[in-house]
């Protein structure tokens, strides 16, 4: 049997996401939800069975079940018992709480980002801010870092948090190169009039999460991480180029210099990049490292002190997704 796709983890992500709600779920449901959307009919087509149709759609459904089984397979063998809050017993998923709600709060923002609505992006402006704080802690203790990603809230708010002003990236840009400590000659921008037009639409430069940590001697350098983040279920499959976005074409197309030596970049999600090998060519074709959600809950656990002060806050986003149903 081929291995597990993306649209395995979504249907791993379905039952849990129902476990979630209800306590328990049944991984065989999730699958015969998709044979009502049509995938179990496009696996069985996939065998070119001569059998009656409700035969070819079993074989899909079976072969779906088996699938998301893996995926969860795999979540349980890289988190362990403690940190996959699910109990798995055959085809069956009981949910058990973890102790910082963080694999819940990354499952509910991949189910938030399926939802237009306004109040549900507080879960995605806060998944960078997670992120934000889980580098910090991984560059160490002296790293600073701040979230720059769109939308951005009031100045006066700005001022008091690590939420990014309102206006121009010129402005925003200035701001974060002071929160950071850069130097005047990094994150510069070359002049130029079409450019010019394109920096005035710009709302975050393609760049949700800056973090730094400085030399020891007050001058130029250091370690700087910047984090594009991507919550959606197309972010992460195999057919997108989200992860690409975030280029070292385009950060010399947009800025002049960028920080000295150049950034690292990193490509952040909540969702879980099952596939090893396009998670090694996402890593690879951008030169970036890729954050997913194993990696993030895993992140969380070695370095709690970056959680501690979210732990209420995504908690109680986690349950406005859950009480939708």
């Amino acid at each position: 049997m081929p291995g597990p796709t993306q649209n395995s983890a979504s249907d791993a992500d379905q039952a849990e996401f129902r476990a979630l709600r209800e306590g328990e779920s049944s991984i065989a449901a999730a699958a015969l939800d998709e044979q009502m959307a049509g995938e179990a009919d496009t696996f069985a087509d996939g065998f070119g069975l001569k059998v009656p149709d409700w035969e070819a759609q079993q074989v899909g459904v079976t072969e779906i079940t088996g699938k998301t089984i893996r995926v969860v397979e795999s979540r349980l063998a890289i988190l362990g018992e403690e940190l996959y809050p699910f109990t798995v017993n055959r085809s069956s998923l009981k949910y058990k709480p973890s102790e910082n709600g963080v694999y819940e709060y990354l499952l509910a923002t991949s189910e938030a980002a399926a939802y237009p609505e306004r109040q549900h992006r507080e879960l995605l402006r806060h998944f960078e801010r997670l992120v934000r704080d889980l580098l910090k802690s991984y560059l160490g203790n002296d790293a600073v870092g701040v979230r720059v990603g769109w939308p951005s809230e009031s100045l006066a708010k700005a001022l008091v948090s690590d939420a990014p002003p309102t206006g121009g990236i010129y402005r925003r840009i200035a701001w974060m190169k002071g929160k950071c400590d850069f130097s005047d000659d990094e994150w510069t921008f070359d002049p130029g009039k079409h450019i010019e037009v394109v920096r005035r639409k710009a709302k975050d430069a393609r760049i949700d999460v800056v973090v730094r940590r400085p030399l020891f001697d007050q001058r130029p350098g250091g370690m700087t991480l910047i984090a594009q983040c991507g919550c959606g279920k197309h972010d992460v499959d195999e057919s997108s180029r989200k992860h690409t976005e975030l280029s070292d074409n385009w950060l010399e197309f947009f800025f002049g210099r960028t920080s000295t030596p150049r950034p690292q970049k990193v490509f952040a999600t909540s969702q879980h990049v099952v596939n090893e090998t396009d998670l090694y060519l996402k890593q690879k074709e951008n030169e970036q490292l890729v954050l997913d959600r194993v990696r993030l809950v895993k992140m969380a656990q070695l370095h709690p002190e970056a959680v501690e002060g979210h732990i209420d806050k995504i908690k109680a986003l986690t349950s406005r997704i859950t009480d939708l149903g």
